[in-house]
């Protein structure tokens, strides 16, 4: 999964007009906005990552689709007391954040054999690991995206020891309760990439959990998983995605 720059806390980066809201930052299919509240974000998935005030129902059913699975999935993790950003939904498209200070690393969580993870090991495409696979990736200012461990994260000063221990346990935590919620749903947690940040003294998830962070497989096939039934390209993100959050919700 490529990972476009973006973070719901840049504090260094200016603010813009947008509307009548004040645009925080703004990334790929996703927009923050300040909220009356300066502890609080209103986070919105966009198609394009700028709505520039064109809503029409048409363009906002991928990103509600996007917006449904990612608070359907906030919500059930809230359940295991997991800290995370999301405070509660605000409109199809909304929801309403904490203003999380962003570190910029990225965690991916394999459970399958997939992306360069073949080619790297020598293991075949597609298949389960025995145990799942966490690995850190640092983002530059350039927009350069670096495979690093903990200790370039001690040395350059990005994370304490202390927070890479709470960011390993919440992405264990995290990884294991949406693998169990998949089972359970004859779906398959195939990859998913996490970001974290700061809040008040504590490590909190932030971003969001969709198909744009994770890839999720169908586990109902007699031919194994398939890793990659929701993981829609084109035309067909609509109906892969109202698939998906329908099954995740029980709804079929």
């Amino acid at each position: 999964m490529k990972r476009q720059p973006e973070s719901s806390t840049a504090t260094q980066r200016s603010t813009v007009r947008e509307g009548k809201r004040e645009l925080f930052l703004g990334g790929h299919e996703t927009n923050f906005y300040y909220s009356q509240d300066p502890d609080y974000l209103i986070q919105e998935f966009t198609a394009n990552g700028n709505s520039n005030g064109k809503r029409s129902s048409k363009k906002l059913v991928v990103p509600a689709l996007r917006s449904g699975i990612s608070c359907y999935l906030f919500e059930h993790i809230d359940g295991f007391h997991i800290p995370t950003h999301f405070v509660k939904r605000l409109s199809d498209t909304e929801m309403m954040v904490r203003k999380l200070e962003m570190i910029p690393v990225s965690v991916r969580a394999y459970n399958f054999s997939v992306g360069s993870i073949p080619e790297r090991f020598g293991i075949a495409a597609g298949s389960q690991l025995e145990f799942p696979v966490f690995e850190y990736y640092l983002h530059a200012s350039n927009q350069q995206v670096t495979w690093v461990n903990e200790h370039h994260l001690y040395a350059l000063g990005i994370a304490t020891p202390d927070e890479c221990k709470q960011i390993n346990r919440l992405t264990s935590k995290i990884n294991a309760v949406l693998r169990a919620l998949c089972l359970r749903r004859k779906l398959a947690l195939v990859e998913m990439q996490l970001e974290f940040g700061r809040y008040k003294g504590q490590i909190y998830l932030g971003d969001d959990l969709s198909p744009r962070t994770c890839r999720f497989g169908d586990a109902s096939t007699e031919n194994g998983v398939d890793v990659n039934k929701y993981s829609p390209k084109g035309d067909d993100a609509e109906a892969v995605y109202t698939e998906l959050l329908n099954r995740l919700s029980l709804k079929i």
